[in-house]
């Protein structure tokens, strides 16, 4: 059983096939189509990349946009809750003040307004009593023609300017610093209701 086993011959007897040979044409479009794949698949990494990073930077800027906004509208809360003594303050006793120490020219302004209608007769100035000797104060020394009567149903700033033959204009000092006043309760109100309600 002297049986010898059998191994494959690796001489180099047998001639390996040749090469494929290229002309330089295929081998230049073979290199050409090689680099416009590449060319296509590099462009289609960075776009994919691109948009991710802008679809990144888009939910950060949304995030930062956000807690500024956060940010914000609580300190604005905190500044008009800082704000609401002052501006009651100064609509309940600043506002009244500055009415009457506007009064004169208010009424000076009225009675210009109404001068053309002195050559008619005169103005009638009616207002309250507690207003009369600040009124006589205003008209003194006054070129116009007025008349002032006292009325019971008018309140200390409000006054009526009649014309000779009718009509006229009305002044109402505690109706505009009311309005203003409401103006302003009617602001804060709609911020803490905004704040609360979004």
């Amino acid at each position: 059983m002297n049986a010898r086993p059998q191994l494959r011959n690796f001489d180099l007897a047998d001639t390996p096939p040749d090469p494929p040979s290229f002309s330089a044409q295929e081998v230049e479009a073979a290199r050409t189509e090689g680099y416009a794949e590449g060319h296509a698949a590099g462009r289609r990494e960075a776009e994919e990349e691109y948009h991710q990073r802008q679809d990144r930077l888009t939910e950060e800027l949304s995030s930062h946009l956000q807690e500024l906004s956060f940010g914000y509208h609580e300190a604005l809360n905190h500044i008009l809750a800082a704000l609401e003594p002052l501006f009651a303050e100064i609509t309940g006793t600043l506002l009244p003040e500055a009415a009457r120490a506007v009064l004169p020219l208010t009424l000076n302004a009225a009675l210009s307004d109404l001068a053309a209608e002195v050559a008619k007769g005169p103005l009638t100035l009616e207002l309250c009593a507690t207003d009369r000797p600040a009124v006589e104060k205003i008209l003194d020394g006054s070129a116009l023609p007025v008349r002032l009567q006292e009325l019971a149903d008018l309140a200390p700033g409000q006054f009526r300017i009649c014309k000779p033959d009718g009509g006229g204009t009305a002044i109402d000092m505690p109706a505009v610093v009311e309005a203003l006043g409401q103006a302003v309760t009617d602001f804060f109100t709609l911020t803490k209701e905004r704040k609360l309600y979004g």
